[in-house]
């Protein structure tokens, strides 16, 4: 999968539509799964994060269609063209303007941890929170009670995965090799101890991978 497999110029506000890359994340769905490819109907509970342009802030995406919503949550700015979302369907709207004009969910939930508010709300949750490179803005780990309002965190895990090669669409070929050497450090590390973390609760683990680059 390189650059030219999802590339669809000319994009508005953005060098390239997403009609292609939506294409592929539906192509890859389909292949991995016979049953319904929309959001509510996931077998593990799931929730997508956008950033809203219209209203200025983040949204959560509970239903519609996964290959649109892995489209808008991964709208790089400048890249791809923002993405029309409808709550309804996924698809927009019959107005001059959609509803909802969404570009990269991390602007407004840079952990990726907004969309656990919506899911099994009212109950404890022991959080997993995974990152390839390190947490960003040079602080610590978010803690438990970093969490965004609704999470309900009794317990948070920080993992990261330094060390893997670096990707982007100007260097697609390097993902298969970062998701294997991310795959194969985190089962050589499952039983080594966790550090405490920076408050009651909250653990954390960072994973050298760069050994287990293949060539």
């Amino acid at each position: 999968l390189g650059l030219l497999s999802f590339a669809d110029p000319p994009g508005i506000g953005g060098a390239l539509r997403g009609d292609r890359f939506q294409g592929l994340m539906l192509d890859y769905l389909r292949n991995e799964t016979s049953g319904s490819l929309r959001i509510e109907d996931a077998v593990v509970p799931l929730a997508v994060t956008g950033f809203d342009l219209r209203n200025m802030r983040g949204k959560v995406l509970k239903s519609g269609c996964m290959g649109r919503a892995a489209r808008a949550s991964a709208c790089f700015p400048g890249l791809f063209q923002p993405v029309g979302w409808h709550d309804d369907d996924g698809e927009g709207s019959n107005g001059i303007l959609p509803p909802h004009i969404l570009i990269d969910g991390g602007i407004a939930d840079p952990h990726g941890l907004v969309g656990l508010s919506e899911l099994i709300p009212n109950r404890t949750k022991r959080v997993v929170n995974l990152v390839v490179g390190s947490f960003g803005g040079g602080s610590a780990p978010p803690g438990p009670s970093d969490m965004p309002p609704g999470v309900n965190a009794a317990e948070v895990v920080s993992l990261s995965i330094r060390g893997t090669p670096q990707c982007g669409p100007w260097a697609m070929k390097n993902g298969p090799r970062a998701t294997e050497a991310a795959r194969t450090a985190v089962a050589a590390v499952l039983d080594m101890p966790m550090h405490r973390g920076t408050e009651e609760g909250h653990y954390e683990l960072h994973i050298d991978a760069s050994v287990f680059v293949p060539e």
